[in-house]
């Protein structure tokens, strides 16, 4: 029978090998045990708000998340079964626990989320398996009333759980199978079973049902019209219930409560398989506490090429999917912080880093160069709104008091307070000896312009020029005599910059601003 029980009731083998870092949330929760008798195996009994849980998105929806571990750095699970209210604030789990030793209390965890697992709860795995409450008993002889009732009633010496309802009996039908409570003579449950003839056949219950030690309980097999049952002297029970009398009714229904009786006999065979657990007066308590890693990190924001560092608390020692606590993304990111603290429970968290973008800034000008003491220079930044900044720059205009280069600088900062800044370069000239406003009415070509080493000057005669090459303080780097209509000036040994080119022939003078790259 102890094996037909097994076969049963089994809901699964299950895999004790993942860990509490699976699992985003992690809580601690401290049984108590005050008696004088150490707590083995024992069956604690929690309730627990999971409603709450579901609600943030911190645990499946059925629960088949739901875990308990021993401690945070080995494998180690407790089994456990979820009786009733999942997605309730008042969740029934019973929980077994390897040991509370008396007088003292001991810590062991509550894990869930974690979207991968499936359901573990199950009561072979969690209860002691009681048996058949008939113990098996076999009387030989079948007949009797058909239209009948014919059970026994007991009264439990434990708290017992009842999973399944069983009958043994000569006809092969299908049968009802009732509980009736004996101080009410309500019916508790009642469901059909099935079964070959002269065979003890089971039927789990939708819903296991709980019955308290020291109440009466009367348990029915339910004969029709053309059904037998089998009977004989006995009063054989499982030890962990107390036999008190055959009960029966004649011309009844399965609803029936039986009110009459008789002693020392088994009749009709109804049977029953139920689990038991340990107890311990006074029962263990316990508190579920905060979670055992409880990382808090907030949300950040940046600029575009910025860098944040993330900065979690609830824990000793961190990693982060990044690599480092200092991060610099170039698009919005999630990175996911994993922690652990003294009792080496893990537990992590998520954040986002949002990057707001630059603005795009532009920054045009007049001209890039002037003569000192000469023409103002207008800068142009856009979006407009911006701050203008650089030697000689006021507002936004450039007037040099000495010759050079100079930067001037455009910044500009967005709405989401992001900011930019552009730059050009700008050239003050002495501006001696050149009249950079005199052009002959007979103009050179010259090109290409911009240039990189060698620079044309095309004329329109083949009569004698001289071509002279100025940098932008007036200082002559290059002269060259041609009578060519096509002149070729290599300029190769000069700096990238701006410099000016002077043409003379036949008296008339032109000057022109070349730009080498």
């Amino acid at each position: 029978m102890k094996n037909l029980f097994i076969t049963i009731l089994t809901l699964g083998v299950f895999s004790l090998n993942s860990q509490t870092s699976n699992y985003s949330n992690v809580k601690s929760i401290t049984a108590l045990n005050s008696s004088t008798i150490n707590a083995l195996n024992y069956q604690l009994k929690l309730v627990l708000n999971t409603q709450s849980l579901i609600s943030a998105g911190q645990m499946q929806s059925n629960g088949a998340d739901i875990r308990f571990y021993k401690n945070c750095y080995t494998p180690i699970q407790y089994n456990y079964w979820i009786e009733s209210g999942i997605n309730t604030p008042t969740t029934v789990i019973w929980v077994k626990v390897d040991s509370i030793m008396a007088g003292s209390t001991r810590n062991f965890y509550f894990a869930h989320g974690n979207s991968t697992v499936t359901a573990f709860s199950s009561i072979p795995l969690t209860f002691n398996a009681g048996g058949s409450s008939t113990d098996s008993v076999y009387p030989a002889t079948s007949g009797g009333s058909t239209n009948s009732q014919r059970g026994f009633r007991f009264i439990p010496n434990t708290d017992i759980l009842v999973t399944s309802f069983g009958k043994y009996e000569p006809n092969g039908s299908l049968r009802y199978v009732t509980l009736f409570n004996v101080a009410t003579t309500n019916t508790i449950a009642q469901m059909q079973v099935g079964g070959p003839a002269a065979i003890y056949s089971y039927s789990n219950l939708p819903n296991p049902i709980w019955l308290q030690q020291g109440n009466a309980y009367s348990l029915q097999l339910y004969q029709g019209s053309t059904d037998g049952y089998y009977y004989g002297g006995s009063s054989q029970i499982d030890p962990r219930l107390t036999y008190v009398q055959m009960d029966y009714c004649n011309g009844c229904t399965q609803n029936s409560f039986p009110t009459n009786t008789l002693s020392n006999l088994h009749y009709g065979q109804p049977d029953m398989l139920f689990y038991f657990k340990n107890t311990i007066t006074p029962a263990p308590t316990y508190t579920l506490n905060g979670s055992a890693v409880s990382i808090s990190v907030a949300n950040a924001t940046i600029c575009e090429g910025n860098s944040y560092t993330i900065n979690p608390t609830g824990a000793i020692n961190y990693t982060y999917s990044g690599g480092s606590a200092i991060v610099s993304p170039t698009i919005s990111t999630t990175y996911i912080i994993s922690g652990i603290n003294t009792a080496s429970c893990v537990g992590t968290n998520t954040m986002q880093v949002t990057v707001n973008t630059k603005p795009s800034l532009t920054l045009s000008t007049s001209s890039n160069s002037t003569c000192v003491g000469g023409s103002q220079i207008t800068l142009t930044g856009s979006p407009s709104g911006g701050v203008y900044t650089g030697s000689f720059v006021t507002g936004n205009l450039f007037s040099p008091s000495t010759t050079g280069s100079f930067v001037a600088a455009y910044s500009y900062t967005s709405g989401l307070g992001c900011s930019n800044t552009t730059t050009t370069t700008l050239y003050a000239m002495a501006c001696v000896g050149l009249n950079t406003d005199h052009k002959s009415s007979s103009t050179s070509l010259i090109y290409p312009n911009p240039f990189q080493n060698t620079l044309t000057v095309q004329s329109q005669t083949e009569e004698l020029k001289q071509i002279r090459v100025f940098d932008i303080f007036g200082k002559l780097l290059n002269s060259t005599q041609s009578k060519l209509k096509n002149t070729f000036i290599n300029l190769e040994s000069l700096p990238k910059g701006i410099y000016f080119l002077e043409i003379i022939q036949n008296g008339n003078k032109q000057i022109e601003k070349i730009i080498k790259e």
